[in-house]
């Protein structure tokens, strides 16, 4: 998450003055110095007289953070930073605003992107979902539209929200608009892809069917060395492409859709010639990305591979057909499984499905609904299971779907693992699961035996999640659960609210990765993230939680540039505890944040610059 601080605004001239703008920003830089994530911004007009002021207060940046943070330019109303500061040195990257206008995206991208000397180029500000100003609907559709057209003209691109901009009483809810939960995917899709940032565009892989002009665009770019390529599609299309000169003999092509994050593979060509394709039907837009054998998989995290952590190797085999379950109950959906091979998709339409027993999908197959919000599974069972249990499988995909319990005990586990390898979950809902006999109660549980730490489960993913009221009251109340041999796991941008004990929990399982997760209302000690009893070479960052992060037995992994804090008076627990030995623990990489119990103000208590002690703890 990056902090955008507007540092200076054109309508506030009388009040910050080339006398005084030194003094302001060189103050502002040094309160907020060994805060992460934080870009300066500067917003004047775009006309010479603000040269000065600008000049004042990027100096006053610089000596106030020492250089830490990034500046940019966004003026206002005018589009360009390029148009008059592009060579100023103190100008990280330039910035622009489109408003309304998406047909000015790429034109303006294209030529901040080639002008010397090389800077990026954030494309600052389109128009906000949901927006009543524009005089037309900005639907998820335009959103993604302003989103790819960034990328792929070589630039970057930041998202709004009308309730959020407007500090709207709805501002929470908009975090979970479509439109921002579809750029989710976006930023699945590129860091799936290697060295995704180095994407350069190329027109030159369309051999028909490129559109660089108007609303409604298709648009193309390849990565340097020829390693993948990707064509984003803004409406259905029928086009051909240069396979010439991508790495490699042949070319493997597979279909993403943006709104939903389905895949869906193609073939594979020979790396020469040209090839025609056509959009998937019902699609509002799609994406193509064409990659060499070489260059398949998920990306490691950074800084992962110095702990030791494998990487995560999902197997996207082509799909031999799809199967529909003939009935919405348990029997129809172990039906459809039964029926199904390594490579089917079980698809679930929209609608409710009521479970009176555990789904239990098999190695090599999909099971994926209609979206996170249109299929939903009920548990109705007469005695306590998982909504799907996963045993002795491997290469399974579940996504897209809820599983609601709707405070009924029996439903125990949202989904329950073992003996499994190369298990993806993503764009799950998981709720409403409550507290029965057992004290146990978690949306997602991967487990092997305890204390033998046999058939675990390795080598999988969960991402992209949301699960909440789970287990609330039960002791042992969790979102997410890896645990007795489960290792080698990815957990990534799931947001978790109100459990019974926490949000996630590593035990007795090695080389898990936990970044850019959101945890509020836990229970019970209140373990925002918790990896404990032989946790090794594990990676905790960027998350956002409330009261706790505890790394106890977690030897030789690393906890950087998280974010603890509450909004009100009920901090649980230490902020950030460890018990470890060979720990990496960044410097100004953790901010904890209270309301303090006296004067109501808020309070941060910054991390300190190492970690000389087996245990310490930050209160």
């Amino acid at each position: 998450m990056i902090l955008y601080v507007m540092v200076y605004h054109q309508t506030c001239r009388k009040r910050i003055t080339v006398d005084n703008a030194r003094a302001w920003a060189k103050w502002l830089a040094q309160r907020y110095k060994e805060v992460p994530n934080v870009v300066w911004s500067l917003i004047p007009e775009a006309k010479p007289e603000f040269v000065p002021i600008l000049r004042e207060l990027a100096a006053g940046l610089r000596e106030g953070d020492s250089g830490v943070h990034l500046i940019t330019v966004e003026p206002d109303p005018s589009p360009y930073s390029s148009s008059f500061l592009h060579s100023e040195k103190w100008l990280d990257f330039n910035s622009l605003q489109t408003w309304k206008s998406v047909e000015l995206i790429y034109p303006m991208v294209t030529h901040d992107y080639s002008l010397p000397p090389a800077k990026p180029v954030l494309m600052a500000e389109g128009a906000y979902e949901q927006g009543s100003e524009y005089g037309f609907d900005v639907t998820p559709l335009w959103i993604r539209r302003q989103a790819y057209y960034s990328y792929l003209a070589g630039g970057h691109h930041a998202y709004g929200h009308n309730d959020s901009w407007r500090i709207l009483p709805t501002w929470k809810q908009a975090l979970d608009a479509p439109g921002a939960r579809q750029l989710g995917i976006l930023r699945r899709v590129f860091e799936a892809r290697p060295e995704w940032w180095r994407l350069a565009p190329d027109q030159s892989l369309f051999a028909t069917g490129g559109q660089t002009s108007g609303r409604v665009l298709h648009l193309a770019a390849r990565h340097p060395e020829d390693k993948w390529a990707m064509i984003y599609l803004a409406d259905p299309a029928e086009f051909s492409v240069n396979l010439a000169g991508l790495e490699g003999p042949h070319v493997s092509a597979s279909w993403i859709n943006p709104a939903t994050g389905e895949s869906v593979t193609i073939g594979s060509y020979a790396s020469t010639g040209v090839q025609s394709f056509t959009t998937p039907a019902g699609w509002g837009d799609s994406l193509l990305i064409l990659e060499s054998a070489e260059a398949g998989g998920v990306a490691v995290p950074p800084g992962a591979a110095a702990l030791g952590y494998t990487k995560c190797v999902i197997n996207e085999k082509p799909t031999a057909a799809e199967v529909l379950p003939e009935g919405r109950d348990s029997a129809a959906l172990a039906a459809a499984i039964q029926r199904s091979e390594a490579g089917t998709t079980v698809r679930l339409p929209e609608g409710t499905f009521e479970l009176t027993e555990s789904v239990r999908p098999k190695s090599g197959v999909k099971l994926i609904g209609a979206g996170q919000d249109k299929t939903v599974l009920l548990y109705s069972g007469d005695k306590p299971d998982p909504f799907i249990s996963l045993t002795d499988c491997e290469d399974v995909e579940i996504a897209y779907l809820t599983l609601d319990g709707r405070g009924r005990p029996l439903g125990q586990d949202g989904i329950r693992a073992g003996n499994c390898h190369q298990v993806r979950l993503h764009d799950l809902t998981i709720r409403n699961l409550a507290k029965g006999k057992s004290s146990f109660v978690h949306g997602i549980i991967f487990s092997g035996r305890n204390p033998t730490m046999e058939r675990g489960v390795t080598d999988s993913i969960i991402g992209d999640c949301r699960i909440e009221n789970i287990g609330l009251g039960a002791e042992y109340g969790g979102g997410i659960r890896m645990a007795w041999g489960s290792g080698r796991n990815l957990v990534e941008r799931n947001i978790i609210r109100a459990t019974g004990r926490g949000g996630i929990f590593g035990d007795h399982s090695a080389e898990l990765v936990i970044r850019h997760n959101q945890v509020s209302g836990s229970g019970g000690e209140g373990l925002g993230i918790e990896i404990w009893g032989g946790c090794p070479r594990s990676l905790i960052e960027d998350n956002v939680v409330d009261h706790w992060i505890s790394v106890d037995q977690g030897n030789q992994s690393a906890v950087r540039r998280n974010i603890v804090g509450v909004e009100d008076d009920s901090l649980k627990g230490y902020g950030i505890e460890i018990i470890a030995s060979g720990i990496r623990y960044s410097s100004h990489s953790l901010s904890i944040t209270s309301k303090a119990s006296a004067g109501g103000s808020d309070t941060m208590i910054p991390a300190p610059s190492s970690l000389q002690n087996s245990k310490r703890r930050l209160a």
